[in-house]
């Protein structure tokens, strides 16, 4: 059974783990069918990566030394959708990214938070449409900060 959380913002369902099987880096990725906040528009990826170092991949771009995963939210390109959290490929999106944020966890701390990040776009307390606004940009920067920082000294994600 997928994964999803339903509230004031929208949808947000999670991919299959098995549908980032191909990929080196990715750990977890969720489809947000979030209406009503843009009009051309209605449905963003969030996903979280590993900066690891991958063989035979391009050199990992860190915004600050240390940094270990990213989460990124991009606009699903309309033209191909709707998409369901069925399989990873065959997704397409919009550029530029709407939210890019690196940090340093564990796997574990990294896809639990982005499992928070989609709840909390569900619940409408993050807004993955952040193409008009740099504040909105901050606001996913410091909500993801601050989960991590309220993480540390426990015994783990959810303890």
């Amino acid at each position: 059974m997928t994964a999803r959380f339903e509230g004031a913002g929208g949808l947000v369902e999670k991919f299959p783990d098995e549908a980032l099987a191909d990929s080196p880096t990715g750990l977890a990725a969720w489809i947000a069918t979030a209406p009503g906040l843009h009009p051309l528009w209605s449905q963003y990826l969030l996903s979280v990566v590993s900066l690891k170092d991958v063989p035979g991949a391009a050199e990992p771009v860190l915004q600050r030394p240390g940094m270990t995963h990213e989460v990124t939210v991009f606009v699903l390109n309309p033209d191909w959708g709707p998409y369901e959290p069925v399989r990873f490929r065959g997704i397409r999106v919009l550029e530029p990214v709407n939210v890019v944020e690196q940090f340093a966890a564990t796997n574990e701390e990294a896809v639990h938070l982005l499992e928070l990040c989609a709840r909390a776009v569900a619940d409408g307390l993050l807004n993955p449409e952040t193409t008009a606004s740099d504040t909105l940009k901050l606001v996913w920067r410091d909500a993801i900060a601050t989960t991590l920082d309220h993480g540390k000294g426990h015994d783990g994600p959810g303890a």
